[in-house]
This record gives C-alpha cells, structure tokens and sequence, in this order.
C-alpha cells in the first residue's frame, strides 16, 4: 500500500540567506512521499534565483508571484495547489530534522491534525537552549476554548488532513494562518501532539514571530487597547463560528460579555464568567493562577475609544 502524499507548503519573500538550507532539509527528509510548493510573494532580492535551480526538482513545484499579498495569503496561494493527502506549513528560515514527517505520519492516528515541539535556534543556527514547550503548554484533544487566550501551535510544526484545507479555505486576512487551522482540526476530530522537537526554529530580526528575541514593551496607550477589543470580539465571532452545535452557547456568551467593555466599564460577569472557565481557557499557557487572575482582571477590564 503506497504511502499518503504529503504536500509541504514552503512561503517565501525575500529569504536568500536562510531558504536554501532550509529547501535542503526538506529533501533530506526520510519520508520520501513528499511534494514541495514554495510560493514566492514577490521577492525583491535574490530569493528567486536561488528558486530557480529547485524549478526543475521532481518533488518540487516552484510558483513566482508578481503580487506581493502578504504572507497569510501567500500561504493560501500556495496550499490551494496541494494535492497531499496531508498539508505540512514551512517557513523559509528554520530547518526541519529529517524525521520530521516521518514520524507526524506515524503519530496522527485519526486526528485531524499532528504537530511537534520546536527547538529555538540564532540566526547563526546556534542552539539557544529553550524548546517552543518551555514556553507554552502542548495539547492533544478537542476542546478549542484555549485558543481564546493564545495558540500554542506554531505553523511549521504542524500537519494536517485536506479535509481541514477544505473547512478552512479561504483564509481570514484578520488571523494567523497557523492558529485558524488548528482550531479547525481541533474542532473537527482533535489535534495530536508529538512530544519531540522536530524543528530547528530560527529567531532572527526578520522574523515575523519572535520567541526570545527583541522582545519590546507592549504600548497601552486607549486606542490600542479599544483595538485589542474588537479584534477580541472578531475573533471570538470566528471561533463560535466554526464549533460543534453544542459548544457555542459558551462562545455566544463569551462574545456578549466581552461586548460589554465598550461601555468603558469593569465587567463583573465576565471577570467570574472567565474564573469559572479558566482551566480551558488557560490549557495552552503555563501560567499559576495567580498570573491567571492577573490576566483575567485584565481581560474584564473597560475600554474606551479616545475622542478624534
């Protein structure tokens, strides 16, 4: 019986210095049934030459766009070419160990998705000593109301079914790619997590997302805060959006209670409404409860838009 296909979908915009190490630990994968899709957003440096000489790879499929569309729908470009029976996301600058797809095959059972931990390297390819797990707390199961919080599935490190692509497609422009799939393959028939770093995760000063490094102190000014809450309340309205019948009463109630902060006051049925579901809520952070709380007064807090 021949092995599944698995597309990985690598994104690429002006990423010379780091894609072709990572293009090469993609080949050098033991799972072998693989396609590669680099989609390239218009690079302006010397990525798409560097594509070039992978154009003519038979596992590689190279697709140069003249439209730069941001790296959300670049992903979107590139996975609605996939034919893999699983997609796999890849970035242009980490590099993958060889046993990666191999064993996420092996490891999502009937899962709608698989994902493994992330070991956090420099620019340089040093090792920094800290893994994705360090930081946040893996989950394996169904329940999506941790994704209210925070993700803890980063994109490179998952897998999932094209039964998920299809839910999933096309991609809302106000979320990460990463975390909308995974709540789709939560929602569906649960994720799995493979407890091994499986990715050599490159933090470097063009990062999009940046675990370690330059980290900067979050402004708090009104405005941004009023921001903060309707993108709360979009996400919200779009998690609801895709639950299980039975599940969205609580996301319906959540939506309205957090609707309550425009009134510019604290709110106190959504500050007991969040403690009395804070172990889901929270299942993705490894924060003690008194660092919940913290966050919880926060969460319940009023907001205001400052006057033009």
């Amino acid at each position: 019986m021949e092995e599944p296909l698995v597309s990985i979908v690598v994104c690429t915009y002006n990423g010379e210095r780091f894609i072709e190490d990572q293009l090469r630990s993609l080949l050098q994968q033991t799972y072998q049934h693989i396609e590669i899709i680099v989609s390239d957003d218009a690079s302006s440096d010397g990525t798409v030459s560097l594509l070039s000489s992978y154009s003519s790879h038979p596992k590689c499929r190279v697709l140069l766009h003249k439209e730069n569309v941001g790296f959300i729908k670049n992903f979107e470009r590139g996975m609605a070419v996939a034919t893999g029976t699983y997609i796999a996301l890849c970035d242009q600058d980490d590099s993958w160990l060889p046993e990666k797809i191999q064993l996420l095959c092996q490891h999502i059972g009937d899962s709608s998705g698989v994902y493994c931990d992330s070991e956090l390297i420099n620019e340089r390819g040093e090792r920094l000593g800290k893994k994705i797990s360090d930081i946040k707390h893996m989950y394996s199961g169904t329940d999506a109301r941790g994704f209210v919080i925070t993700n803890m599935v980063s994109g490179h490190a998952l897998m999932i079914r094209r039964e998920v692509l299809n839910r999933a497609l096309p991609l809302p422009s106000s979320v990460f790619h990463d975390e909308w799939l995974t709540v789709h393959a939560t929602v569906l028939n649960g994720i799995r997590y493979v407890d091994k770093p499986l990715v050599l995760y490159r933090q470097h000063e063009k990062n999009i997302t940046q675990i370690v490094m330059n980290k900067r102190a979050r402004s708090r000014t009104r405005n941004n805060r009023w921001n903060a809450l309707l993108r709360k309340l979009q996400w919200i309205s779009l998690l609801g959006s895709i639950q299980r019948e039975e599940d969205k009463p609580f996301y319906t109630r959540l939506y309205g209670l957090f609707e309550q902060k425009k009134k510019g006051r604290f709110v106190w049925p959504l500050f007991f409404f969040l403690l009395k579901h804070r172990q889901p809520l929270f299942q993705h952070t490894r924060k003690n409860f008194i660092s919940q709380l913290v966050e919880i007064r926060k969460l319940a807090r009023g907001e205001q838009k400052e006057e033009d």
